[in-house]
């Protein structure tokens, strides 16, 4: 009978997405009642996770479930959530939905790792590392994958995790991450350039939580063994050419990475100062003449280059990070810390 009743609420479930989906508006209105009374049955979130991940079904059904699935953990994981509406998952659902859903990490499509990878990360908040112990295990695991989707999965859910860390967690994860982070974007034999700038957006993300903290506890002790190399490299990142082994995002990311570690570490930026400076100098020297092409005599350049993950990529941002970056070193005033 159990079997019955679970085959009868997957299937009710493929019905109400694929009527979701309909062009007439009687028949998704009809969908959206019954999706929110099959929302309330102990296994809603278990059969979404796998339809989500099931690469036999069609695309746009496990794009709209993987949506919805974001939404069912937001409302349902956990009463602590803003947005915690009953009824909670039950534990045996969250523990199948643990194991099943880093599967979609490594999807062909990138709308259903992005959703996954949101709904991995907000998981990994309420759960890491009491009822997830092995997640970061996994996903470290993950970046040495030759699948390039499954790397490119791992590292949203790095990237949505980091920005989420409680001070606890912090202290568990940076350890772990900074040689990965670090590995990844040196090695550009191996990861694309997309990767290599989310790493080092990540290690971004985790001097200003290590600044956040410090009120009431310095963490930058969790940084300092992989950092001064790490800078180094940062450093040198800005003197390759644009091209196969860089680009304008990757260099953004470059600029709001050593924006942050002169903020948080002004100390170690001093004693790399012959190491920083010349990069950084060549960087400004050679954006003279387009500077004065694209802003003085033209129209300020296109701001509008924007690539698919929504990262602003403009040279007038680079070029304003640059004068930052330098003035800080050469002076010794401490920046404020910028998300632009």
């Amino acid at each position: 009978m159990a079997s019955e009743a679970a085959a009868t609420i997957r299937a009710s479930l493929i019905e109400c997405l694929r009527g979701i989906l309909s062009t007439s508006q009687e028949i998704r209105s009809a969908a959206e009642e019954q999706l929110k009374m099959l929302e309330t049955t102990d296994e809603f979130g278990v059969y979404l996770t796998e339809f989500t991940v099931s690469p036999n079904s069609d695309l746009a059904g496990r794009q709209l479930a993987s949506v919805l699935l974001k939404q069912y953990v937001e409302a349902h994981w956990c009463s602590r959530s803003e947005k915690f509406r009953q009824p909670v998952a039950p534990a045996q659902a969250k523990s199948v939905i643990r194991e099943v859903l880093p599967r979609g990490l490594a999807d062909s499509s990138s709308k259903v790792r992005n959703s996954v990878a949101y709904a991995v990360s907000k998981i990994a908040s309420f759960d890491f590392p009491e009822d997830w112990p092995n997640l970061f295990e996994w996903l470290i695991a993950a970046l040495n994958d030759a699948n390039p989707d499954l790397v490119h999965g791992a590292m949203r859910v790095l990237h949505e995790t980091c920005n989420e860390l409680s001070e606890e967690q912090l202290g568990i994860v940076t350890p772990v991450l900074m040689p990965i982070l670090y590995r990844v974007y040196v090695g550009q034999e191996t990861y694309g350039l997309k990767t290599r700038a989310r790493s080092v957006e990540i290690l971004t993300t985790i001097v200003q939580s290590v600044e956040y903290f410090s009120l009431r506890t310095d963490h930058r002790t969790l940084l300092t063994p992989q950092l001064p190399q790490f800078v180094k490299d940062l450093a040198k990142g800005l003197a390759v050419p644009l091209g196969e082994n860089s680009d304008i995002g990757l260099r953004k990311q470059i600029f709001r990475a050593l924006g942050a570690i002169v903020q948080v570490f002004p100390k170690l930026v001093r004693q790399l100062f012959s190491e920083i400076i010349p990069p950084l100098w060549h960087v400004l020297t050679s954006s003279a003449d387009v500077y004065v092409r694209d802003v003085v005599n033209g129209d300020g350049g296109n701001d509008d280059d924007v690539d698919s993950d929504g990262v602003l990529r403009t040279l007038p941002i680079l070029r304003f990070r640059t004068l930052e970056i330098f003035t800080t070193c050469t002076e010794g005033r401490r920046l404020p810390l910028s998300r632009s």
